[in-house]
């Protein structure tokens, strides 16, 4: 039963991977929407984040991997379509590119998964963030159905990579802003009366029409605040804890359910060896994601508390920087910088 989801996920993501790249090449070719503040020009860069931005790969396989019954696993994939349908409207009617500048890395390896990312990926698709509605779509959607305990873990990590879009300078403030509006407005408006058996697909489009209008207008005036949720976010709230200066180890350590996802990290990467085959046949048109499955069956047996812990450390101040300028963007400088001037150093 795991081989054959793993295999259906492989198969639903590489769906998507082909529709986000199809966007992409057409919105690329559009002129760009300026959605740059003040606020994204003080966002600091660490060039190391970028394993935290590409960790959503793993965190897809586990997260999916974790929801037991089948019919549970078939309506998130339908509400991460819908996510994805709402944020291709917006890219393409939205085009914006962030601007990008050469990265100097520490190491070869992380040189060449940077050139990978940036080969595979234009510099467009940016407002709403889908790298940031999936992985809050899963993350709340696993808080319905797993313990608390379980579910912490998958907030954090879905929080975190939701910082990393910033300081990977992959995404603008807005570009988070808007990709955690739109999972949480799904999972309290198609998914939860979706479980619940009160659905009404006419109510839900309803609503789905009256987010993309909050789009549109966050869109046109990227310098806002976040607005409100329906319902409390769990989501919001660890990235305000952060923005506060909460320890970023001490949130990890209190996260007591990452001991499973610790015990499973070499079993999945086992299961994703077998599956090689499978995985070149369908990453055959994009072969930059291959890349970033190797490195995580790689890296699954040195993954342990210790080394979770130190790499959280070594990039906590530009997390913790990026919170502060998403719950507030008003802290950053009127003048703002250039968001690209970091990259021209390590991080």
């Amino acid at each position: 039963m795991q081989s054959g989801r793993l295999l259906l996920t492989l198969v639903f993501f590489q769906l998507e991977t082909l529709g986000y790249l199809l966007v992409n090449r057409l919105s690329a070719r559009r002129p760009s929407v300026p959605l740059l503040t003040p606020g994204d020009g003080a966002v600091p860069f660490s060039a190391r984040s970028l394993w935290l931005y590409l960790s959503f790969v793993p965190y897809c396989f586990f997260a999916l991997l974790d929801i037991e019954r089948l019919r549970t696993l078939l309506r998130l994939f339908v509400c991460i379509g819908i996510d994805s349908a709402v944020s291709y409207r917006s890219f393409l009617k939205y085009p914006s590119a962030y601007p990008r500048t050469p990265v100097a890395a520490d190491g070869p390896e992380l040189a060449r998964t940077w050139a990978t990312l940036r080969s595979v990926d234009r510099p467009s698709n940016t407002f709403p963030s889908v790298h940031v509605g999936h992985a809050a779509l899963i993350a709340l959607v696993l808080s319905r159905h797993l313990t608390p305990e379980r579910a912490r873990p998958y907030l954090l990590w879905a929080t975190l990579v939701s910082l990393s879009t910033l300081t990977t300078q992959q995404h603008f403030l807005v570009d988070v802003t808007g990709g955690l509006l739109v999972a949480e407005t799904i999972v309290a408006d198609v998914y939860q009366p979706w479980i619940d058996g009160r659905l009404r697909w006419r109510e839900a489009m309803r609503r789905l029409r009256a987010l993309c209008a909050r789009l549109d207008a966050m869109a046109c005036s990227p310098g806002l605040r976040l607005p409100p949720a329906e319902e409390a976010s769990p989501l919001r709230g660890l990235v305000a804890e952060i923005a506060e200066g909460a320890d970023l180890r001490a949130l990890y350590r209190a996260t007591t359910g990452r001991q499973v996802l610790l015990e499973h990290a070499p079993l999945l990467a086992e299961r994703l060896r077998r599956s090689g085959r499978i995985i070149s046949l369908l990453t055959r048109i994009m072969p930059g994601w291959l890349q970033f499955v190797r490195l995580f069956e790689q890296a699954s047996g040195s993954i342990s508390d210790g080394s979770a812990e130190e790499y959280l450390a070594g990039i906590a101040p530009e997390l913790h920087r990026a919170a502060a300028l998403l719950v507030n963007p008003s802290t950053a400088p009127l003048s703002g910088a250039d968001p690209t001037a970091g990259s021209r150093a390590a991080g």
